[in-house]
């Protein structure tokens, strides 16, 4: 998740609004949670599933296997579910 994203949530939800979004975990899950609590909400992963790349995954797999960011031969995404909670 974009970090400009994160750091609009708080303006936008409501004492007790609830934000829900897709993330690739590629993207670094850990880092969208930390940002999202220092902005003072309550962030967690709410679900988990893997899932055949899409069309774009499949055209730089070979790119994110030169990289490093996946093994030789991964094929699918870990999609999690961020939730963030306005105190």
């Amino acid at each position: 998740m974009p970090d400009r994203l994160c750091a609009q949530v708080p303006r936008h939800l409501n004492p007790g609004g609830t934000l829900l979004v897709v993330h690739l975990a590629l993207c670094g899950v850990g880092t969208t949670l930390g940002l999202l609590e220092s902005l003072d909400l309550r962030a967690e992963v709410v679900a988990r599933s893997l899932e055949p790349f899409g069309p774009v995954l499949t055209v730089r797999a070979t790119l994110l296997e030169e990289r490093g960011l996946i093994e030789p031969g991964c094929r699918e995404e870990e999609l999690v579910v961020v939730r963030a909670d306005a105190r």
